[in-house]
């Protein structure tokens, strides 16, 4: 990429001659030596950024973002069931809203995989079941606890950086979290919470990692990173 927009801005000064030399099969040797030329044989690319500007790059993607978990229909044993069926997301948006925080993130910019832990503010979600019998309550997720797992394809940048090619994981993982049925009191919601909880955890775990992987493809994906050490 970085080559060939050099080789674009470049052709308004090329004299006749050199541009129908460029069309000959020396042509990509001709690109190579621009683009050492543009850099300036310096070890990073004049756009290059440093590691500790990149992992905060990713973690702004994450910290203080509010995702939405959609409505939740299924059954269970005697019963079925709506959940997040309210339209509480921003812009009036039926779903749960989720709002997410992250500490510094780490990793290893030769496999690309990095990592962190973080929490999401409290989450009510309302329930409405039929079956043996009919009613609705709000359950509480609390203490909720996460892990961030963003992983990307590398590419070497043309000097000694690595360029961040395309989000390969942007996995989400809840790795606990308390659920208690809040008001109104119902035995019934009390009943299935385990099955409510387990349900509405996996699928704010699949929501927010598809929404965080357009995040971080906007955010992040192009950057070249450099120095690669210490």
């Amino acid at each position: 990429m970085m080559i060939l927009s050099w080789t674009v801005a470049k052709a308004p000064l090329i004299a006749l001659p050199l541009a129908a030399a460029l069309l000959s099969p020396s042509a990509v040797a001709a690109q190579v030596v621009d683009l050492v030329d543009h850099n300036g044989f310096e070890a990073c690319w004049s756009k290059a950024i440093p590691k500790a500007t990149f992992l905060d790059l990713i973690r702004a993607t994450i910290d203080g973002k509010t995702f939405c978990v959609p409505e939740v229909s299924g059954s269970t044993t005697g019963y079925t069931y709506d959940a997040c069926n309210t339209a509480a997301c921003p812009g009036n948006a039926v779903g749960c809203p989720v709002t997410t925080h992250a500490g510094s993130f780490g990793g290893d910019f030769i496999s690309g995989d990095f990592s962190s832990t973080g929490t999401a503010d409290d989450v009510n979600v309302p329930i409405s079941y039929t079956g043996l019998s009919s009613g609705s309550c709000t359950v509480l997720f609390s203490n909720i606890m996460l892990d961030y797992a963003p992983s990307y394809y590398l590419s070497a940048d043309g000097n000694s950086g690595d360029y961040m090619a395309y989000v390969t994981q942007s996995a989400i993982t809840v790795t606990s979290s308390d659920a208690s049925v809040n008001l109104p009191a119902n035995p019934t919601c009390t009943l299935l919470l385990t099955f409510f909880k387990g349900v509405i955890v996996d699928q704010a775990q699949t929501t927010a990692s598809a929404a965080w992987n357009s995040l971080l493809t906007a955010d992040t994906v192009g950057e070249s990173v450099c120095p690669l050490t210490p």
